[in-house]
């Protein structure tokens, strides 16, 4: 398996654990709650490395910025690096692709909150 694909599994899985730590420990809806601080930094740093992986998986050569703004604004920096490294029709279907991973990973902390919200009581 692919290690961007690894990288997105780890994403995807961040937030099933998010969640259940937060439910657990009765922090929901709290941005300064050490969790979601933690997770912020988690999700950073697994965007940093997913950048990175990608574009050493297909032999392209590092647009400048991208692993930062990957890491710092994922929302706007992985359509950007998509937009960067592909032809426009491949961008387009990659940026498709990662907004339905987006949904899938709010939805595992959906599944972890509920989940840890059950153990909890």
């Amino acid at each position: 398996m692919a290690k961007s694909t690894i990288l997105i599994i780890l994403f995807v899985v961040s937030f099933v654990v998010a969640g259940f730590v937060e439910a657990v420990q009765g922090w929901t809806d709290q941005f300064d709650s050490p969790s979601y601080v933690l997770h912020a930094f988690v999700i950073a740093v697994i965007c940093f490395a997913w950048c990175k992986a990608d574009v050493e998986e297909r032999n392209f050569e590092m647009p400048t910025g991208s692993t930062i703004l990957c890491a710092v604004l994922p929302m706007i920096g992985v359509p950007l690096h998509f937009y960067r490294t592909r032809v426009a029709k491949q961008a387009a279907i990659a940026v498709i692709k990662s907004v339905g991973v987006a949904l899938v990973a709010i939805l595992g902390y959906e599944l972890g909150m509920r989940s840890g919200q059950f153990i909890a009581f």
